[in-house]
């Protein structure tokens, strides 16, 4: 009894172990277009470089506020100076001074600047925000291309393996024929021929497949996938016009706007160098030697008016303006070629769903004629030649549906990312 038990739980441990090492418990997850943005994101770099850019310009914005808060310093010195060469003696020299105080430096007015400064960072900041928004758009899009490349390579390389194997079956069909003298050997000579070909095209079907596979690989950091399609083609896909509408939604857009913004409040920031600037500046002494012992605290208020400075401000503001209406001149340009390439996008996809609905019923037509053919060459109807023929239409039928398909579906998540529209 007892040596039936020990084969019982050896054969339980052993299965177990077995589905633990098996490759099926080693299998990816499924998964989708969203699953892969996701894991590009925190992979690829340049969403990663846009956010380093955004938390740059965060601290710079702390930074121009910072320079309108008063400084706090303590401050300690010592002072020897000497007194062997002084001609007249006095009590209110010393040899040696000792100070030490705090110092607190509070600007008043600066012209202006110091608001219009900050109201620039501030528009930065958002810029930079919105250059992410627009990197993870752009990440959306080479994510969308990858995905459906991938699956488009691996379906390709399914109906090429299905042109070898039916060539195969053909080649067979004719070597039992032309021993019995029903075909000719030039016949099993063009089958072979096409065999040949068929195999070549799945050696190049794989090798894309494979690339594919690495491009994935980049983006995302993983590399083995099992990907599913679930997204299908649209029953009907909105105007070019709500696209269009969208257009000053899109973050290249407002990351333009904004860049405008800093370069506006620059030229404010520049003209305010033409105003007087008022300063604050107080010193409590909690160590002083000397003459000035009893003193304990001092205060200061600078008025600066500037005079004639070469007319370097008045260059800075020009250089300024120039600049805000090269940002204007690039703003416009960006909405022009967005308003283009969202109706260049819209017409693609429009057409690449029309030629995905006609090549489905050249794809169906295709096979219909490819089994017919079969069945005529064995009532002798039709030569071997015109059944080749309607096999590799018949696959490459396939073949061309898959690839316009995938392609409409690339089209659209590129229109949809590029009007902000993401699903």
């Amino acid at each position: 009894m007892m040596f039936y038990k020990k084969i019982l739980f050896s054969a339980l441990f052993l299965g177990a172990l077995t589905s633990l090492l098996s490759p099926s418990s080693s299998k990816a997850a499924t998964q989708d277009l969203r699953q892969i943005f996701e894991l590009a994101k925190t992979h690829y770099g340049s969403v990663q470089i846009q956010q380093s850019t955004l938390e740059q310009a965060k601290e710079q914005k702390k930074q121009t506020v910072g320079g309108l808060l008063p400084t706090i310093s303590a401050v300690g010195t010592l002072t020897r100076q000497d007194m062997a060469h002084l001609r007249t003696s006095s009590s209110s020299i010393y040899s040696e001074q000792q100070v030490g105080k705090i110092s607190v430096s509070q600007p008043l007015f600066q012209g202006l600047q110091e608001y219009y400064g900050l109201q620039a960072t501030k528009a930065n900041v958002v810029a930079k925000q919105e250059a992410l928004n627009w990197s993870q758009n752009l990440l959306y899009v080479s994510a969308a291309e990858g995905y459906y490349q991938y699956l488009s390579t691996q379906k390709d390389v399914q109906f090429v393996e299905r042109l070898v194997a039916l060539t195969t079956q053909r080649v067979r069909e004719l070597q039992r024929r032309v021993r019995i003298g029903q075909s000719r050997q030039g016949e099993l000579y063009s089958a072979q021929a096409q065999l040949s070909q068929a195999r070549a095209q799945l050696y190049q079907a794989k090798i894309d497949c494979k690339k594919a596979e690495n491009q994935l690989s980049l983006l995302t950091g993983q590399n083995n996938f099992d990907l599913v399609d679930d997204n299908s083609l649209p029953q009907s896909v909105p105007s070019s016009t709500s696209y269009l509408s969208k257009l000053n939604d899109r973050p290249d857009i407002k990351e333009k706007v904004e860049n405008y913004n800093v370069y506006d409040e620059s030229v404010a920031v520049a003209k305010g160098s033409h105003l007087p600037t008022l300063d604050l500046s107080g010193n409590y002494y909690v160590k002083r030697t000397g003459s000035s012992e009893d003193v304990k605290w001092d205060a200061t208020l600078t008025l600066t008016i500037p005079l004639f400075e070469g007319g370097v401000t008045q260059s800075k503001v020009r250089e300024a303006a120039a600049q805000r209406k090269e940002s204007e001149l690039e703003l416009e340009l960006a909405r022009k070629k967005a308003h283009k390439e969202l109706q260049d996008l819209h017409a693609q996809v429009m057409s690449s769903i029309e030629q995905v609905e006609t090549l489905k019923e050249s794809s169906t037509l295709s096979e219909k004629n490819y089994e017919v053919q079969s069945k005529d060459f064995g009532l002798g109807l039709v030569t071997n030649l015109e059944v080749i023929q309607s096999l590799n239409m018949y696959i490459e039928s396939k073949r061309t549906l898959n690839r316009m398909l995938y392609q409409a579906k690339t089209d659209l998540a590129r229109l949809e990312a590029y009007s902000s529209v993401i699903r």
